[in-house]
């Protein structure tokens, strides 16, 4: 199996127990580390660093690895809690193993800071297969979420010039606290009788709504009490779209796609929905565009 890492963290591991902080940084990197081994530090000291297969890690099963104790610990839906409990038992800096990949989590800033210092021209980003197999099945280009190294830092430059502008960004103000205001509203009303998950809720539907609004230019009513049927679709695909990515972190994705699993149809149904509604928006707003040309009014870029 191939094991992937934070890259640059093996070399704090014979640190991992200095700090109580809580910050979680993952990404990954291929390393084949099973010897302990001699780097040098920026001001030329010596360090010893121990073999990456020394790393602390919960539990492990034959064949399953630490998937029957994720599962066990509900890490799926108490996330939170499964970092705290790990972090109690484990260390600042522990790994994770499944069937299907590694993951290498890191509680000390300090030890991120280091991280991203060290990181090439193009930042190796976290792998999350699904996304990519989806893209290549439906024949759809990579785009700055799951390109890498030079399409990726492409993609990103040409959003940088107008997403990474301050003063761009605040050309969004009014519709974004129009959206918030929406949300607080739409919560006020929801407390006499609104169960435990409400916020929850509405805080998605806030943030879908918010995602619109900036990438579309419109209202998609996420927070309206009479949705659209279409937006209430969308809005489900979004929610399958997240749970099944990660429900697919824990089963290697071509057996998924092999027995055809429950979640993996339920994955690809969910993201043809949320492209099916997002080329709508797209093509309406491109419709816009082309006739305010026509009348020579301003476009949005």
């Amino acid at each position: 199996m191939q094991r992937r890492c934070v890259a640059g963290f093996s070399r704090y591991f014979n640190a991992f127990n200095r700090s109580n902080s809580s910050i979680l940084c993952f990404n990954q990197r291929s390393l084949s580390t099973k010897a302990a081994t001699t780097l040098k530090t920026h001001d030329d000291k010596q360090q010893t660093v121990k073999a990456f297969d020394e790393m602390p890690h919960p539990p492990y099963w034959p064949i399953f690895l630490g998937l029957p104790h994720a599962i066990k610990h509900k890490a799926g839906t108490q996330f939170h809690k499964y970092l705290t409990m790990n972090r109690k038992e484990l260390g600042k800096i522990y790994r994770s193993d499944s069937p299907s990949f590694t993951i290498v989590t890191v509680f000390d800033p300090a030890d991120v800071e280091k991280f991203y210092r060290m990181d090439g021209k193009w930042p190796k980003r976290f792998n999350v297969e699904s996304w990519k197999d989806y893209r290549k099945v439906r024949g759809i280009a990579s785009g700055m979420i799951t390109s890498e190294d030079e399409e990726w830092s492409r993609t990103r430059k040409a959003v940088d010039k107008l997403m990474m502008r301050p003063k761009e960004i605040f050309k969004y103000t009014p519709q974004l606290n129009a959206v918030a205001d929406d949300a607080i509203q739409h919560l006020v009303k929801s407390v006499p009788t609104g169960p435990p998950n409400t916020l929850s809720d509405i805080l998605f539907h806030w943030a879908l709504e918010s995602a619109g609004t900036v990438l579309f230019e419109k209202r998609m009513d996420c927070l309206s009490e009479k949705k659209d049927p279409e937006i209430e679709e969308f809005i489900q695909a979004v929610h399958d779209f997240l749970l099944h990515t990660q429900n697919l972190f824990f089963v290697p994705l071509k057996l998924a796609k092999f027995l055809r699993l429950r979640i993996y149809k339920e994955f690809i149904q969910a993201n043809d929905t949320m492209f099916r509604v997002g080329r709508k928006y797209v093509d309406m707003k491109l419709k816009e565009i082309n006739q305010n040309i026509e009348h020579d009014s301003v476009v949005f870029v």
